[in-house]
């Protein structure tokens, strides 16, 4: 497909936007891209540096930016402003969410609502991301309206009252090696109380399983993580209806799973016996996932 000169603009306007927002929030834990290499192929399409690239295949630039906004004296409460662009932003609106850790979930809700809101009363066809920025530096903490005590045991009450579903996420990486990421990836499974299992190397497979909250908290950090590519494969949201929502779990304990890796040609660059991994699958009552996940049938292997 040719690109269109209103096409390259808008794409344009994106790459500027977000280097706007990396000058004005350049502190490591301020401004995080989902993949750094979206910015790479969105370049190489924009100043045609590469003449293989289809616009319709283009990743989508996505990033969060976490805002520190005073609340009290020497007190903060951080929104974290998700946004995603669709390949046609700014004519079309970007996808928006603010996650704050300090709030309760009605909090969230109310919060995202008003933004929501808010957005529908920008100008058609310019980019808005700042704009949302500055509306939630002026009015996110008029959201506040629960003392920090009261919003810490609210959400233990949540978790406690909430588990009558289970929440389970597959997660394809086109690799994990970090030790870095491996070590969190174990390190919040352990804090979170969620079980699945870790499978590094190329390719990279991450299943967690849980309570609502716990599986949507570990996601979110999971994609917050520079990655080459990342997919959520499927979501699973269980009823337990009268029943004890821990016996849907198929793990029972989150751990890293190691099958044979062959060493390629770098260190680093090492796969994984998949033929051990799909017997792995099917001992925990989930062989039908490795189609999901490789768009394969599975087969044991013989070691």
């Amino acid at each position: 497909r040719i690109k269109t000169f209103m096409e390259g603009d808008q794409l344009e306007q994106q790459l500027n936007e977000v280097e706007l927002l990396r000058s004005m929030f350049p502190g490591v834990d301020e401004f995080t891209l989902e993949d750094v290499l979206a910015i790479k192929h969105v370049e190489n399409y924009v100043y045609k540096r590469s003449k293989t690239v289809d616009f319709d295949k283009l990743p989508l630039i996505s990033f969060t930016v976490s805002l520190k906004i005073p609340v009290q004296t020497e007190k903060t409460v951080t929104f974290d402003l998700t946004s995603t662009f669709p390949r046609d932003y700014p004519s079309v609106l970007p996808r928006l969410h603010v996650r704050c850790d300090d709030c309760n979930r009605a909090v969230q809700e109310n919060v995202n609502a008003g933004m929501n809101e808010f957005v529908r009363t920008l100008p058609d066809g310019e980019t808005c991301v700042l704009h949302v920025i500055q509306w939630l530096q002026e009015n996110g903490t008029s959201f506040l309206k629960v003392a920090p005590q009261e919003r810490v045991a609210d959400r233990a009450k949540q978790a406690e009252e909430s588990p009558r579903k289970l929440c389970r996420v597959w997660f394809y990486m086109h690799h994990i090696y970090s030790k870095q990421k491996r070590k969190d990836i174990l390190s919040w499974a352990e804090e979170l109380k969620v079980t699945g299992f870790s499978l590094p190397g190329k390719p990279g497979v991450v299943c967690v399983e849980g309570d609502v909250q716990s599986v949507d908290e570990y996601s979110q950090r999971l994609k917050a993580m520079n990655w080459k590519r990342i997919t959520i494969r499927q979501q699973e949201v269980v009823d337990a209806a009268d029943g004890d929502w821990q016996l849907l779990r198929k793990f029972g304990r989150f751990e890293e799973l190691n099958f044979d890796a062959h060493a390629g040609g770098r260190s680093r660059d090492y796969h994984m016996d998949l033929g051990q991994f799909y017997r792995y699958l099917e001992g925990h009552r989930a062989g039908e996932m490795f189609n999901v996940l490789f768009g394969v049938e599975g087969r044991a292997s013989n070691s």
